[in-house]
C-alpha cells in the first residue's frame, strides 16, 4: 500500500531590513499550514491545507492549493527548512489507498490521526478536500 505523510510547517516570523527582496520563491507560505503528500509513481503528490482540524470532522470541507511534486525522501524529512524559511514536523502519517477517480480524487487515509475517506475535487484550478 503506497503512503502518506502530512508535514506541518512553521514560518520564522518575518523580519524586514531595508528593501525588500524582488524575488521571491513561487509558492512560499508565510503562515503556519499542513502539506498532505501522497506518495504515487516515485514522488510525493502535494497539497498546502491551512487547517487540517476540520479533517477530522465528516462532512468537513477545507481549501487544499497543489503544490508541485516533493521528492520521496520528503515521507520521513523533518528538520529545519533550507535558506531559513523555519521548520517542519510530521504531524501524522501513514497509508492510503486509492479508492477511485470521477471528478474528483477518493482517498481512504489510514494514519494516527487522520484516518477515513476523503474526497479532493478540483473545481476551477481550486482543490478542495472533503472529509466523507
Amino acid at each position: 500500500m503506497p503512503h502518506f505523510v502530512i508535514q506541518e510547517h512553521w514560518p520564522l516570523p518575518s523580519v524586514s531590513i531595508g528593501r525588500p527582496r524582488s524575488k521571491a520563491k513561487r509558492g512560499r507560505r508565510k503562515s503556519h499550514h499542513y502539506d498532505l503528500m501522497l506518495e504515487k509513481n516515485g514522488a510525493l503528490l502535494t497539497w498546502s491545507i491551512n487547517d487540517i482540524l476540520p479533517l477530522r470532522k465528516s462532512g468537513s470541507v477545507s481549501a487544499a492549493v497543489r503544490l508541485p511534486n516533493h521528492r520521496i525522501d520528503y515521507l520521513a524529512y523533518q528538520g529545519k527548512i533550507s535558506r531559513g524559511r523555519g521548520s517542519v514536523k510530521i504531524f501524522d502519517k501513514g497509508n492510503y489507498s486509492f479508492i477511485g477517480r470521477c471528478a474528483a480524487i477518493l482517498l481512504r487515509l489510514n494514519g494516527k490521526i487522520i484516518k477515513g475517506n476523503y474526497c479532493m475535487v478540483d473545481i476551477d484550478s481550486k482543490w478542495w478536500i472533503i472529509k466523507a
